[in-house]
């Protein structure tokens, strides 16, 4: 089941070095793959048949940013990569991890773990970028917590399983991470390696896996947007943004992106989404861009009604996170969602990275409680 996991994972894993390479067949490669891929996980829904409310929710979030890019003629194949993939990732993350929970989370780890070596291992070789100043492996350098926070939140749940062992692989992974952040460092990547970091060590007191849940998480990032996004609350911690973390105001140039996504939406497209129209949609200063927000993004290609959708799959993960949130397990699962949402206040996420960790939230229980036996 490992092994069959890492092939159905690794597709939505495409590196993109590939396209740079001179070799188009590899692409198309893991195009005919992901689509084997996704065929396999539908087959194995419907054997399976449960997690319905929650795939059947993912399936209609998929549709409903189908509608528009249809509508507005836009590109299918960004469509596929995005929301199709998306809802594929979260159906097999929630069915595995209900019903093959360590083979599943191994997987992951194993193909996150190689992906975060390889790209570690391209910022070494070629500290300049491969194709593009500041791009490896896996893309850009601010691309990195695509392959860090599954890796790493795998792990960490799979060593809370293996009671009183040394965690020597979440260990190196953490120091790989830590290598490729120094080496070209991303400001977003390296505040959530450190949060996600500091939140794995309190959640080893069960005191504050009360407070540390999905909730907790959901409901911070909510405010953290509400605040950068749009009470532009960096004008007042300008200090801290530059002296600390030598970051301006704008946010690399985030907030004219957010005011643009903000400024195109009429009553209609609002509503309804402007579909997959690109990788990046919006123009500033003659440089095309995606929205650099996890919520903008999803509101600007599907709408209100994907946008209600997702909070619905959103509301579904955090219901169980904190439903089990005295578990270490369920804890470390929510850590990992959460650094995801410090990532989606600055960057659009349109990759299957934050959905397999949706789907793992959606689905992953307690561990069993452990009774003596009376005497």
């Amino acid at each position: 089941m490992t092994v069959l996991f890492c092939l159905l994972i690794a597709p939505f894993f495409r590196p993109q070095v590939i396209e740079h390479i001179g070799h188009p067949e590899l692409y198309d490669l893991y195009f005919w793959w992901r689509v084997a891929a996704s065929l396999v996980i539908v087959a194995l829904f419907l054997v399976v048949r449960r997690c319905r409310v929650f795939s059947a929710v993912a399936g209609l979030f998929a549709l409903s940013a189908l509608l528009p890019t249809l509508l507005f003629s836009g590109r299918l194949m960004v469509w596929f990569d995005q929301f199709f993939s998306f809802s594929m990732a979260m159906v097999l993350a929630a069915i595995a991890t209900r019903f093959w929970r360590k083979e599943f989370l191994s997987a992951l780890c194993f193909v996150t773990s190689a992906l975060l070596v390889c790209n570690c291992c391209s910022v070494i070789m070629f500290p300049d970028g491969i194709w593009a100043p500041h791009y490896y492996f896996f893309g850009n350098r601010n691309g990195i917590f695509l392959m860090m926070l599954p890796a790493l939140g795998s792990s960490f749940i799979l060593d809370a399983e293996r009671r009183g062992r040394l965690p020597i692989r979440s260990i190196l992974l953490v120091a790989v991470s830590a290598i490729n952040l120094m080496l070209d460092t991303s400001n977003t990547s390296s505040i959530a390696l450190v949060l996600f970091l500091i939140a794995v060590f309190l959640v080893r007191y069960k005191v504050l896996r009360q407070f540390l849940n999905g909730i907790t998480y959901a409901v911070a990032y909510l405010v953290a947007m509400l605040l950068f996004v749009f009470c532009r609350v960096g004008d007042v911690l300008k200090p801290v943004l530059e002296g600390v973390l030598r970051e301006d105001i704008t946010f690399s140039g985030r907030t004219p992106v957010w005011d643009a996504i903000l400024g195109t939406q009429d009553p209609l497209t609002a509503l309804i989404g402007h579909g997959t129209v690109d990788y990046g949609y919006i123009a500033i200063e003659g440089v095309t861009l995606n929205a650099h927000n996890l919520l903008l993004h999803i509101w600007y290609v599907g709408g209100l009604l994907t946008t209600v959708l997702f909070f619905g799959l959103v509301a579904y993960g955090v219901a169980n996170l904190y439903r089990g949130r005295v578990s270490k397990r369920v804890a470390l699962a929510a850590a990992m969602l959460g650094a995801f949402f410090v990532v989606g206040i600055t960057e659009a996420e349109p990759y299957c990275s934050f959905y397999f960790a949706l789907g793992i939230a959606a689905s992953i229980e307690p561990e069993a409680i452990r009774t003596r036996a009376s005497t």
